[in-house]
C-alpha cells in the first residue's frame, strides 16, 4: 500500500514537470530565479516588451499585453525578480504597447519605419529605409484603404513622383505616400504590404507593415 502511494505521488510530479517546462506564466509575479532579462528593458510603455526569468530548470516567460486602454506592462524588479503593473494608456494600446499621438508605423528590421506617420483625409505617407545589405527593387506598395497609385521620393523633402521599380541601395531613405484613401473613422489600423525584387538572386518577396495612427 505504501509503495502504491509512493508511485502515485511521484506520477503526479512527472505530470507536473511536463506541464510547467517552457509554460508562459500569466500571473502578477513569474517565479524568483538566477536572471531576470526584460526585452524592453524597464516600464517602457512604448515598446512591447516580454520577460524571461531562468530558474535552475526551466525558462518562465511573460509578454506586456493590452486589455482594451490597459497595458500589462512587465519588468525587472531586479536581477532576480520580476512585476507588473498596469498603465492606462493616453490614446491606445494595441499589440502590446501604448500608442503615441502622432501614431505608429511597424515594419521589419529590414526596412524599418524612420518618422511618425502622416495621415490626411485622403492619403498616407510612410518613410523608410532600406536596411538590408544589398540594393532591391522596389516594385509596388498596397493597403486596405487606399486605391491610388502609390508614389515614392527619395530622401525626405524631395517631390513624389509615381512608384515604378525604383533601385534602392543599402541605407536609403525613401518616403512611400498612398493616395486617394477612404478612411471610416479617424483612428486608422493599416496593413501595408510592399513587394520588392531581390535584385542578386531575382526573386521578388513581400514585406508586411503595420500602421496605427490618428489622422493628423
Amino acid at each position: 500500500m505504501i509503495m502504491k502511494k509512493r508511485i502515485f505521488v511521484m506520477l503526479i510530479l512527472i505530470i507536473s514537470l511536463v506541464y510547467l517546462n517552457g509554460c508562459t506564466m500569466n500571473s502578477k509575479r513569474l517565479p524568483t530565479g538566477n536572471n531576470c532579462i526584460d526585452s524592453d528593458h524597464g516600464k517602457n510603455f512604448a515598446e512591447k516588451g516580454t520577460i524571461n526569468i531562468q530558474t535552475q530548470d526551466e525558462l518562465f516567460t511573460s509578454d506586456d499585453q493590452c486589455n482594451g486602454q490597459i497595458l500589462s506592462e512587465w519588468y525587472c524588479e531586479d536581477e532576480h525578480t520580476s512585476d507588473m503593473i498596469e498603465f492606462n494608456c493616453p490614446y491606445d494600446c494595441y499589440d502590446g504597447s501604448c500608442l503615441s499621438e502622432v501614431g505608429r508605423c511597424q515594419f521589419s528590421d529590414d526596412m524599418p519605419c524612420i518618422d511618425k506617420v502622416i495621415i490626411t483625409d485622403n492619403s498616407i505617407e510612410i518613410a523608410l529605409r532600406n536596411n538590408f545589405f544589398k540594393n532591391i527593387e522596389l516594385n509596388n506598395v498596397v493597403d486596405n484603404f487606399c486605391k491610388g497609385n502609390p508614389q515614392i521620393t527619395f530622401g525626405l523633402n524631395n517631390p513624389f513622383e509615381e512608384l515604378t521599380n525604383h533601385q534602392l541601395s543599402y541605407k536609403d531613405l525613401f518616403r512611400i505616400k498612398l493616395q486617394d484613401c477612404t478612411f471610416e473613422s479617424s483612428k486608422v489600423y493599416d496593413q501595408v504590404n510592399i513587394t520588392y525584387t531581390d535584385i542578386d538572386s531575382g526573386m521578388k518577396k513581400v514585406i508586411v507593415g503595420t500602421i496605427i495612427s490618428n489622422k493628423n
